[in-house]
């Protein structure tokens, strides 16, 4: 494997003070990317988004396909939670994220039946269409940008 040379730019700083930081990872730069095998549980916190945490539409035993919405919030800030992987809901509860929080989660145990079923295709939106369906749309999609933020 060839490793990448790596030149620092330097940022100008709109403020004082703060921290600027190399824009490649250099730690990283040795390892390659590879794939994994899933594994048999998925656990889903439902707050992937700033706002509040999204409430459960399925509940303990229910069957689940993959894309399924799982859990669903009328906050303008929340997002729709998708089921990653089929399988059965077996729990609801506290779990801890990345980012060292409790969250109510929802775990799934995978059965693998369907890893090429998708749920439904949506309509497809035009130019016309009324801009309360293409906002409804983005959020029932659960699109969320990096920072938590839906659209």
């Amino acid at each position: 494997m060839t490793t990448a040379s790596i030149t620092s730019t330097p940022i100008a700083k709109p403020f004082r003070g703060g921290l600027v930081l190399p824009a490649v990872d250099t730690d990283t730069l040795q390892h390659t990317i590879r794939d994994l095998p899933p594994g048999n549980t998925s656990v889903l916190p439902l707050q992937q988004h700033l706002g509040d945490a999204a409430e459960p539409i399925v509940a303990i035993g229910d069957q689940v396909s993959v894309g399924q919405p799982l859990a669903k919030s009328n906050s303008p800030f929340a997002a729709t939670i998708h089921a990653s992987s089929a399988g059965q809901v077996v729990n609801v509860r506290w779990a801890d994220t990345r980012f060292g929080q409790r969250q109510i989660a929802i775990v799934i145990n995978h059965d693998f039946n369907d890893p090429d079923k998708t749920v439904d295709p949506l309509p497809p939106l035009t130019i016309k269409s009324d801009d309360q369906v293409i906002r409804q749309r983005i959020a029932d999609c659960g699109v969320v940008g990096h920072g938590g933020a839906r659209f």
